[in-house]
Parts: C-alpha cells; sequence; structure tokens
C-alpha cells in the first residue's frame, strides 16, 4: 500500500492513497474525495502509480501498467481536478513511451517537481534491477513528455529510498542507502543540491553542513519552510526529523521518541509530517500525519528548536 501526503487544499489536508485495484484521494478527516479505478484506465493491464505532483488546485498521476508477470507494458497518465471534482486522463506519445519505458524508475525512487516538471531520481529501473539508478527522468506536464537526461554530468550520488524537495528553483536529496546492501552503515548522511533555471538541471554539489548531519534517514520527506530550514523527517526505526539553516547549513536532529512520539513505520502504520512552523526560533510545531492502513490520525506536538 503507497500512502502519501499531497498537500493542502482549501482548509484539509489530502492525502493519496494507492491500493491494488484503485488510487484514493481523502483529508484527513478519514473522508474519500475521489476514488481512481485502475481498470477505467486500462482494462488490459495491472496499474502501480510511480510518480505524482500537485499544483493549482490539480493532481497529476503517472502510473506503470505491467503484466500478471510485472513486465512492463505501457506508461499511463492523467490528472484529478480537485475543484472540478473530475478525473481528466493525460494522451502521451506513443513514440516518447517507448524511448524511455526501459529507464524510467519502478521503485524506490524519488520525484521533485520544479516548473512545471517531475523529475526521477535515484532507485531501480526495469531494465537492471540489480543496480540503482544513475540517470535523471523528467516528465513535462506542460507538454506531457518525458525526457532522458544522462548522471554522469551531475555527480549526484547514486541513492534509493531517499527523500527530497524544491523551492526556488534549488533542489534538494537527502538520506538513502548507497548500496543494494539495505544496512545502517550504508545510509548516507550527504546533502546534496543543484540548481534548476531557465529548464535546465545543473550540477549537483554536497552541502556543507555544520554541526549535525541527517542520521537514518530513509523514506523520507523532505520540504522547505520560511524559504530557509530544509526540514526532512522519517519514521524508519524510530520517527526522526532533521532541521538545516540555510543561513549557516547549521543541522540538527530530533530523535521524536524523546517527545512522545513513539511509533514507527511498519505495513501497518506510516507516519510523515505534514506541516512545520519554526516560531522565534525557540519552538517548532510539527503536524504529523499516522496512516493505520486506510485511516488517518494527526499528531500535532509541540517541541523546543
Amino acid at each position: 500500500m503507497n500512502r502519501n501526503y499531497i498537500g493542502k487544499y482549501e482548509s484539509k489536508f489530502i492525502f493519496l492513497i494507492e491500493e491494488k485495484d484503485n488510487t484514493k484521494i481523502i483529508d484527513n478527516e478519514n473522508n474519500i474525495i475521489t476514488t481512481i479505478f485502475h481498470k477505467e484506465i486500462s482494462s488490459q493491464y495491472n496499474l502501480s502509480l510511480i510518480a505524482y505532483c500537485y499544483t493549482l488546485n490539480r493532481i497529476y498521476f503517472i502510473f506503470l501498467a505491467k503484466t500478471e508477470d510485472k513486465e512492463i507494458k505501457n506508461i499511463y497518465s492523467g490528472l484529478y481536478d480537485l475543484k472540478e471534482k473530475e478525473y481528466f486522463p493525460i494522451s502521451l506519445p506513443e513514440l516518447n513511451i517507448t524511448e524511455i519505458i526501459d529507464s524510467i524508475p519502478i521503485k524506490d525512487h524519488t520525484t521533485i517537481f520544479e516548473q512545471n516538471k517531475i523529475m526521477f531520481f535515484g532507485g531501480f529501473n526495469i531494465k537492471d534491477k540489480s543496480k540503482i539508478q544513475k540517470g535523471c527522468i523528467i516528465f513535462d506536464i506542460s507538454i506531457y513528455k518525458f525526457e532522458k537526461i544522462k548522471f554522469s554530468e551531475f555527480t549526484l550520488i547514486p541513492r534509493f529510498k531517499c527523500g527530497s524537495t524544491s523551492q526556488n528553483g534549488i533542489l534538494y536529496i537527502i538520506g538513502g542507502y548507497t548500496s543494494l546492501e539495505q544496512k545502517n552503515e550504508n545510509i548516507t548522511e550527504l546533502v546534496q543540491f543543484a540548481k534548476f533555471y531557465e529548464g535546465k538541471l545543473h550540477k549537483f554539489n554536497v552541502a556543507k553542513i555544520e554541526k549535525e548531519s541527517p542520521k537514518e534517514m530513509i523514506n523520507n520527506s523532505v520540504f522547505i519552510v520560511d524559504d530557509r530550514y530544509v526540514v526532512s523527517f522519517s519514521g524508519f526505526n524510530y520517527c526522526k526529523l532533521w532541521i538545516m539553516d540555510t543561513k549557516d547549513n547549521s543541522g540538527k536532529n530530533y530523535d521524536l521518541r524523546n517527545y512522545g512520539i513513539d511509533g514507527k513505520n511498519d505495513e501497518n502504520n506510516f507516519y510523515e509530517c505534514i506541516q512545520c512552523d519554526i516560531k522565534d526560533e525557540k519552538n517548532i510545531n510539527l503536524i504529523i500525519a499516522n496512516l493505520v492502513n486506510s485511516k488517518i490520525n494527526i499528531i500535532n506536538k509541540d517541541i523546543p528548536y
């Protein structure tokens, strides 16, 4: 089951829950906004969601179509308009799909949405499941087209199960494993960033972190607060938070067990930080969503900065 926070619509937090035969969008009061039935998109193949983005009251989806033997056959895209309350399929160029299908990540990747483009980093593709993806795939939602970019130009550390975000043309990638052996010693503490402007992705650099680097960030959510703080949250092994102040690149780790949040991510539970307010550099207000199967519980917690 794929469970993720999408964003805020009107006064509600909205979430995506992908099940075997459908993808649901629900709010923080557990109201179902819509259910997208996969068979209505493709009656022939099984679908799995590999990317989504949320912008201007629209949620864009990218699905992989697979046979029962998990052979990739097609890529489907569509959007759900929250205002119009309707799902619209998007027609993709067949030639473009043929060019990209062997390279597109199928699992454990991260995506960034910036300037109308969904960018795929890390994870594994269908062509070689034993190697971490070294390329970057971009899907432009303004022209509905994929683009493949070589990785050698960007010096991004290959990683999977990492987190990412962007704001004002700056991309950040944090955490993840750098080896197929999923051991704690193979979780990278390196934070990388790159600029994206004029439609072009520029070189990734390693941020020089003062004080504390991010610890044990796996399947982490990453976001920017107040155009200043880079925040990373993970429920791997236990709930934890890392905050970097971009004014001086000083980082600090928070073990949230010390503040009464004792859960961790497993088959039934998924924790995700959906809002972080830093007040006067003294206190942090966290809103954490705990998705238990298909139900959402909201945790509101104040901790010292």
